[in-house]
């Protein structure tokens, strides 16, 4: 057994997300992964927001015709690769 503690499973899925931290300016990245507790987000070191804060994540475009809701986050984790978010309640 691993020492992976996920509540929820990870499915691969690259999608681009319009991220904005703390009112700042748009910036637009991709997912790794997604789960219904959180995602995984590329982005280089100087894209990643501190641990512990909170963004506000888009699906980029469209969804059935009808505009992806904004959800909050809050970042988990910062790697190399990029931050680990988990969804927040609204």
């Amino acid at each position: 057994m691993g020492s992976d503690k996920r509540s929820f499973a990870r499915i691969p899925l690259p999608v681009d997300v319009e991220v904005r931290v703390d009112g700042t300016e748009l910036m637009v990245l991709e997912t790794l992964d997604i789960s219904n507790g959180g995602a995984f987000i590329k982005a280089s070191a100087e894209q990643c927001p501190p641990v512990g804060t909170e963004i506000l994540l888009r699906v980029k475009g469209s969804l059935g015709g009808e505009e992806p809701p904004v959800v909050r986050a809050r970042v988990v984790r910062i790697t190399p690769d990029g931050i680990g978010v988990q969804f927040l309640e609204t």
